[in-house]
C-alpha cells in the first residue's frame, strides 16, 4: 500500500522562488502537500507565494529556530489528522521526482516510519 507523502520546508531569509527546495517541489510531476515554515527575519513575500502555490504558510515571526519550525509544522499536520509520511527539508535541498518515487515504492513495502 502506497502512503501519501508531504513536505515541510523551513525557509530562512530566502524567497520561495529562490529556494532550490521550493523550486524542486514546484516542478514535481506528482505534487505533494507542502507546509512552509518561514523563519526569515524580514518579510520575503513568502506568505503570498505560498498562497499562489496552494501551500500552507506558517511562521513569519523571525528566526525562532528549527525545533519551533518543525514542531509547529508537524502540529499543523496532526491537526489535519495526517497519516502519511513527512519529508523535512531545508531551503537548499536538492532532489527530483525520483526521490519521491523511490520513497513511495519503499514505504509501501515497509512498516518503518523513519527513512
Amino acid at each position: 500500500m502506497e502512503r501519501e507523502i508531504g513536505a515541510i520546508v523551513v525557509l530562512y531569509n530566502v524567497t520561495c522562488r529562490d529556494s532550490s527546495t521550493c523550486q524542486a517541489l514546484q516542478g514535481l510531476e506528482n505534487p505533494v502537500p507542502v507546509i512552509v515554515y518561514d523563519n526569515s527575519t524580514r518579510d520575503m513575500g513568502n506568505r503570498q507565494a505560498c498562497r499562489e502555490l496552494g501551500w500552507t504558510y506558517l511562521g513569519g515571526e523571525g528566526n525562532r529556530g528549527l525545533s519551533v519550525a518543525y514542531n509547529a509544522a508537524i502540529q499543523c499536520l496532526r491537526d489535519r489528522n495526517w497519516q502519511g509520511l513527512v519529508c523535512l527539508f531545508d531551503d537548499d535541498s536538492a532532489f527530483d521526482e525520483n526521490y519521491f518515487r523511490c520513497l513511495r515504492e519503499v514505504s509501501g513495502k515497509s512498516p518503518c516510519k523513519i527513512f
